[in-house]
């Protein structure tokens, strides 16, 4: 199943300026409907301060393999609770249970093996940049196919956000 979405109602501090924060309207639904621990796969201007917000409700956990982005998106946010990643797919990166799992991590090719080691520990999986045209880089729509419950963001003129799931019945979100 799937189902297409062009416009979500968000609060102010979750809408989106620009082509990198696109995810935003989405990612907040995200957080609204689902539970337990959030990882932050990527961190960004767009994503780890809005989801650090939810520390205070919920486990956020950000990860990403740039050190000088940690320190800079740390610094920028007035805390350090952020996790090196030296390999996106190592075997004990992540727990074994996820509520969502945010994908804005690089390299992009990355993100499909990424999402697949970690679908079955995600109750929601919840992917930046999925357009068709990302597909001669992320070559993601294969890998998103193979999940049971779809909602394709589609902004118009930014790049789209993709959710998934195989657990919970996200089409209802919207």
């Amino acid at each position: 199943m799937s189902k297409q979405v062009t416009h979500i109602d968000c609060p102010a501090e979750w809408q989106s300026t620009n082509d990198w924060d696109s995810h935003r309207p989405m990612l907040w639904v995200a957080c609204e409907k689902t539970e337990g621990l959030i990882v932050e796969a990527g961190m960004g201007d767009g994503s780890t301060k809005l989801l650090h917000s939810y520390s205070a409700q919920r486990p956020v956990a950000h990860l990403d393999n740039n050190t000088e982005w940690i320190l800079k998106i740390s610094k920028q946010n007035g805390y350090l609770n952020c996790i090196y990643v030296k390999d996106w797919l190592e075997d004990n990166l992540l727990p074994e249970e996820i509520g969502l799992l945010f994908v804005d991590l690089a390299p992009g090719e990355t993100r499909k093996h990424f999402i697949t080691k970690w679908a079955d520990k995600s109750k929601v999986v919840i992917v930046h940049d999925s357009e068709k045209s990302s597909q001669f880089c992320y070559g993601l729509e294969p890998t998103l196919s193979n999940f049971m419950f779809r909602i394709d963001y589609e902004p118009y003129g930014k790049p789209h956000t993709t959710v998934v799931s195989n657990f919970v019945n996200i089409e209802e979100w919207i």
